[in-house]
């Protein structure tokens, strides 16, 4: 499989006809962590509109957001850099664990208080269904 359009047909293909798909991407700057991971793009409400329907979905609604909390969790991510990617990578002791616990727990909280759809937001997701 390759490429967001073809991931999005093999999970249609576990959908009967009318059924709900879900699809939740970025529309903020790349990351070096993003790069490694194996993002290969971002998307913007247009392009994930034309993807999901050249894919056989017609598209109910989509979102832009997250904003602010999710914005201030990926600008850490993205000052990080590399650093995030190595971080990853080592053996953490057990206060480096309990750090990264905290602060999992301290974003966690702030989510809650996102916005659903705001043009600042840096997540797309889109609510689209399987056409008969």
């Amino acid at each position: 499989m390759d490429g967001p359009r073809a991931l999005v047909q093999a999970m249609l293909g576990y959908l009967a006809p009318g059924g709900v798909l879900v699809v939740d991407g970025a529309r903020r700057p790349m990351s070096a962590f993003d790069r490694h991971i194996g993002a290969s793009q971002h998307f913007t409400r247009a392009s994930i509109a034309a993807l999901l329907a050249a894919a056989g979905c017609a598209v109910d609604r989509i979102y832009s957001g997250r904003f602010p909390f999710f914005n201030l969790y990926r600008l850490t991510v993205i000052a990080r850099g590399r650093k995030l990617v190595t971080d990853g990578q080592a053996r953490a002791g057990r206060w480096a664990a309990r750090w990264r616990d905290s602060r999992r727990r301290f974003y966690r909280g702030l989510f809650r208080f996102n916005l659903l759809d705001s043009p600042l937001g840096w997540q797309v997701v889109a609510v689209a269904r399987k056409r008969a």
